[in-house]
């Protein structure tokens, strides 16, 4: 998005929001003397371009719930891979966040912040663990024994399994702490 066009959609949101406002103090009752007291200081871009990872995850995993071998998080009812933290092409990287690999659809779906805040703490727990010497990138899911198969991402997993496991700890007693508030079953599955 070019700067213009940024700097015109701010001005056009804002303008269209006084608009409503003075249409809810002129037609509703009880909003006549209604003030705006705060907006967001700046718009958001809700999606741009998407990276192209090693594994792409589809609006059809999502819907399925697919489980992923190297499932490295969990949403409401679907999972992530570990490999599509992985850019495809750059070695020594990791994304974290809303920028993980797939496609439109699915990333609408699934761009969630608990679930987004899982997949950082496994990409800052996957770099952490990395060893120094080793012949085992972190980087990659390909097919040979280059350091970029299937085997080193399985060694790789094992190391998040301790986040994974610390995870369902901390949940299950957040959710045990929410029983009494009625909202477990949303919390807990």
């Amino acid at each position: 998005m070019r700067v213009e066009d940024q700097t015109y959609v701010e001005h056009e949101a804002r303008r269209r929001i006084f608009r409503a406002l003075e249409f809810a103090r002129a037609n509703l009752p009880g909003f006549e003397r209604a003030q705006l007291v705060d907006t967001a200081p700046q718009l958001g871009v809700r999606q741009t371009r998407l990276l192209q990872g090693e594994y792409v995850l589809t609006k059809q995993d999502v819907l399925s719930g697919r489980w992923f071998e190297d499932r490295i998080g969990r949403g409401r009812d679907y999972y992530y891979p570990y490999r599509s933290l992985l850019p495809r092409g750059v070695d020594n990287l990791l994304v974290a966040g809303r920028c993980f690999s797939a496609t439109s659809e699915a990333q609408k779906m699934s761009r969630e912040i608990p679930p987004m805040m899982v997949v950082g703490q496994a990409a800052g727990t996957a770099t952490s663990k990395r060893s120094p010497g080793s012949s085992c990138s972190w980087i990659g899911a390909g097919a040979g024994g280059d350091g970029r198969g299937p085997r080193c991402w399985r060694a790789n997993l094992s190391a998040l399994a301790v986040v994974s496991s610390l995870r369902r700890e901390r949940v299950a007693r957040i959710c045990a702490s929410k029983t009494g508030s009625g909202i477990a079953a949303s919390c807990c599955h």
